[in-house]
């Protein structure tokens, strides 16, 4: 996993290492990450407080997932009630 964003049950795979440090890093942003676009091995290599980047981004990829399970879990419930509607 990312070492940048992922901790605990919040993770993030990752196939890319950073040839320098050989350290795992996401090559792509977290939805609803700040809007600078730079990528978690860029970050890793310009940010001075790389403790307080890795718990934000956590903080973001926690809620993103959140999100994507309730947004998963509605829509679960309107299928039933569509099937109850139906019947």
């Amino acid at each position: 996993p990312c070492v940048l964003c992922s901790e605990g049950k919040a993770r993030r795979k990752t196939s890319y290492m950073c040839s320098t440090c050989g350290v795992p890093l996401c090559i792509k942003s977290i939805k609803g990450e700040d809007g600078n676009l730079l990528s978690h091995h860029e970050k890793w290599h310009m940010i001075r407080n790389l403790i307080e980047e890795h718990r934000a981004l956590n903080r973001k990829l926690q809620e993103y997932k959140d999100s994507r399970k309730r947004r998963r879990e509605e829509d679960e419930e309107n299928d039933d009630q569509g099937d109850q509607d139906n019947a």
